[in-house]
């Protein structure tokens, strides 16, 4: 019955509701926490050129355009001379820059005019033959806080090419997001964590937070999650996931050192569950007592398709101290059933769903819902996204539990909210 409602509410609503102008907000309840560097969003505009090519042979060129037209992505082509306003006008990630037999100390020349220049790419060397001396070059733009990549031989391969696009993020996906290859990510030690507050809404205290993967590019700085995984392989999604867990472990030592005893939560695809290995992982640890546990978040969209071994899974885990948590709930009314088919300790309220709520009736019974729902089977609700102080006083007023969102803190780097932890006292209950 309650997927019947919930189907029909969200059917109805986009015919049902127009934007209302958003009120004039009210001081929040909670106090905001101090915003962080932000990531690359999909609204950031790209560079202008991903790539700029300086004096390249008609074979390499022609190798470069065809590998960036695949990824989406523009072809600059400069010489030695108009390279600097090239530079200066596309702003590209890599620049090929060719080097003849011979001409070596030109090639040094250049190296050391994008150092004064403090240009923030990278610089693929191609070497005209085997017997230019790429070593000393790479050496010399090291000199000038220029990075270069491994360097290649004329003629480029395509798969030299496709490589040097794919690690440096030259590619971009259909709506013009930087596209990342989260493999090479993983190899590169690119992923970093960075953390969430939860905030519980009764006792107006932190209570947990949410373990996000973002990726810190050397030319592009932070990016989001869209930009590394759409299309991800499975086996780099597993990984992604154990090296979360690894994370949580130990930055909740760091957490524990501030005086607050975070229950952190980690992201991983039911696709991308290995239960062997996190089940080893978990019993390899050596946590103390005041160990909270940690919860584990996986998609709403994902439950229709749960595989017997995982709810297997979810079993063992609990044992272990480890909890589910289903994240995105109401996005998918589908898959609403099996929200009662498996021990779930957490249920999130997508953005989507609490985002303007408090001025849509249609989403607000949805909600409500869905928190008598999980409070029905003892499970803890938290809304996801939370942005404005509306939506927050009207989730209060529902019986929600804890919050998230840019309202209250964005998600942090860990040093940056071991900061933040060190800056708000822990209160005496919080602190045991």
């Amino acid at each position: 019955m309650i997927k019947q409602i919930l189907r029909y509410l969200l059917n109805t609503l986009e015919a049902k509701e127009k934007a209302n102008a958003s009120p004039s907000p009210r001081p929040p309840a909670i106090e905001p926490m101090e915003p962080g560097p932000a990531p690359r969003t999909a609204g950031t505009a790209p560079p202008a050129a991903s790539c700029v090519v300086v004096d390249p042979s008609d074979r390499d060129l022609s190798q470069i355009r065809a590998a960036m037209d695949r990824a989406r992505a523009n072809v600059v082509v400069a010489s030695a001379e108009t390279l600097p306003g090239a530079v200066a006008e596309t702003r590209p990630g890599v620049i090929f820059l060719n080097v003849a037999e011979g001409e070596e100390e030109a090639g040094r020349a250049t190296l050391a005019r994008l150092g004064s220049a403090e240009y923030g790419g990278a610089v693929q060397l191609v070497g005209a033959n085997d017997r230019v001396r790429m070593d000393a070059l790479s050496e010399a733009a090291a000199q000038q806080s220029v990075r270069t990549l491994p360097s290649l031989v004329s003629p480029v391969t395509p798969l030299a090419v496709e490589e040097t696009i794919r690690s440096e993020g030259l590619g971009r996906t259909a709506n013009g997001e930087i596209a990342i290859d989260l493999g090479v990510a993983l190899r590169k030690h690119w992923i970093e964590f960075w953390y969430q507050p939860k905030i519980h809404l009764a006792k107006r205290r932190l209570v947990g937070a949410e373990s996000l993967a973002r990726l810190r590019h050397p030319t592009h700085g932070p990016l989001l999650p869209s930009s590394f995984l759409p299309n991800a392989a499975v086996p780099d999604l597993a990984q992604l996931g154990i090296e979360a867990l690894k994370a949580s472990f130990r930055d909740w030592m760091a957490f524990e050192r501030a005086k607050f005893n975070l229950r952190l939560a980690v992201n991983i695809p039911i696709i991308a569950i290995d239960a062997n290995q996190i089940v080893r992982l978990i019993d390899g640890q050596q946590l103390a007592q005041s160990w909270p546990g940690l919860v584990v978040e996986v998609e709403e969209k994902d439950i229709r398709t749960i595989k017997p071994e995982t709810r297997e899974l979810v079993t063992q885990l609990k044992e272990r101290g480890v909890d589910i948590a289903v994240d995105n709930v109401g996005a998918d009314p589908a898959a609403l059933s099996g929200l009662v088919t498996l021990p779930i300790s957490e249920i999130k309220l997508a953005r989507s769903l609490v985002h303007g709520a408090s001025s849509s009736p249609s989403r607000q019974s949805i909600c409500r819902l869905l928190i008598d729902l999980a409070h029905h089977i003892r499970a803890t609700t938290v809304a996801n996204g939370v942005e404005a102080t509306a939506d927050l006083e009207m989730l209060r007023g529902l019986g929600c539990d804890i919050v998230q969102g840019q309202l209250l803190a964005p998600a942090l780097p860990r040093a940056q909210f071991v900061n933040l932890l060190m800056r708000h006292p822990p209160r005496t209950d919080q602190a045991q």
